[in-house]
């Protein structure tokens, strides 16, 4: 029997509400914001929804702004959940062209904020994954977005506004589970890493040989323990894959000197993120060669980095280059050698 015509609309029309029941946008103003290097933090007080937000039923499926500024690639942008998750949106897109106007940022989306071009009006995949806030945590509270200028005194910019949708269709994440590279996890317990100093931080190093696998779930068996981390380099800051320099430290705060990875004891090392190196093997490559030739250069290794749950790519550790045994081996100039 065929249903009545004025039957089958209101039958939909209920199916629509019941699954879009939860559906809901949240705005928040902007502001000005700073060009003297200091971040700001635009907030959005969410309440009324789920206690519950994941990736199936129910979670936070967008994020929109719209921000007026004269070279784009001076934009830092994180958004931060109610429980400390942080998610990097976008850094370092665009170039010098201007201004993000109705952008926003879904994990399903097919075209990455890194290929787009400004101002990026319209869906865009993020740099990192907004699924990640989608953890099982209690949505309601204050959820904000940080926008730092990491060019300081040189361009205007404002945040005119911003929200965060809710859904039904929450933006799912891409998780990296194994790798036959070893793996290192990096967790700043909620801190952002800065140029300058290191913050304390937690590192775990999984790497179970040539020819097996490594999971994120494996007990770490290289290194467990805690270290200080920056991000390093000058121009390469404003690349998305940021390089970091590391020190290996005790729970004390102060500096150990381990053989880590096989590489001669120390306490000072780099994580060097090849983003413009598309062959990934540059350094590497240099590295070994240089030192084949009987001469000095740092000694290298491949890994797979994740920071604070979010993969960051493959990775080259290296050795500082710095005087003592089994680096630069040349005596400390003294007093007598100076004049």
């Amino acid at each position: 029997m065929q249903m009545p015509k004025n039957l089958l609309i209101y039958v939909s029309i209920l199916i629509f509400c019941c699954t879009n029941i939860y559906a809901q946008t949240f705005s928040g103003t902007g502001d000005t914001i700073p060009d003297d290097g200091t971040p700001i933090e635009f907030e959005i007080n969410v309440s009324g929804i789920p206690d519950t937000i994941d990736i199936t039923n129910f979670g936070l499926e967008k994020v929109c702004f719209d921000l007026l500024h004269t070279y784009d690639a001076d934009m830092r942008i994180n958004l931060i959940a109610p429980d400390g998750t942080i998610i990097l949106l976008l850094d370092g897109c665009g170039g010098g062209d201007d201004n993000f106007i109705n952008t926003c940022l879904n994990d399903q989306s097919n075209v990455s904020i890194l290929t787009g071009t400004a101002p990026f009006t319209g869906l865009y995949k993020p740099i990192g994954q907004i699924g990640m806030v989608n953890n099982f945590q209690n949505p309601n509270g204050i959820w904000k977005l940080r926008i730092l200028d990491t060019y300081a005194f040189a361009d205007f910019g404002i945040l005119n506004s911003w929200e965060i949708d809710f859904s039904n269709t929450p933006s799912v994440p891409t998780f990296f589970d194994s790798t036959f590279l070893p793996m290192v996890q990096i967790n700043t317990y909620g801190q952002f890493i800065l140029d300058d100093p290191k913050i304390n931080a937690a590192m775990t190093w999984i790497d179970n040989g040539v020819g097996n696998y490594n999971h994120r779930t494996d007990s770490a068996n290289v290194y467990n323990g805690f270290i200080g981390i920056e991000i390093r380099g000058h121009s390469s800051q404003m690349f998305p894959q940021k390089s970091y320099s590391i020190e290996l430290r005790d729970t004390f705060g102060n500096a150990i000197d381990i053989p880590l990875a096989g590489l001669p004891n120390e306490s000072d090392f780099i994580l060097h993120g090849p983003y413009t190196d598309k062959s990934l093997c540059v350094i590497m490559l240099t590295c070994d060669l240089t030192n084949k030739m009987g001469r000095y250069a740092s000694r290298t290794k491949y890994v797979e980095l994740i920071v604070n749950d979010e993969y960051q790519g493959i990775y080259v550790l290296m050795e500082n280059i710095k005087r003592g045994n089994g680096r630069v081996d040349i005596a400390k100039l003294d007093n007598d050698d100076l004049g």
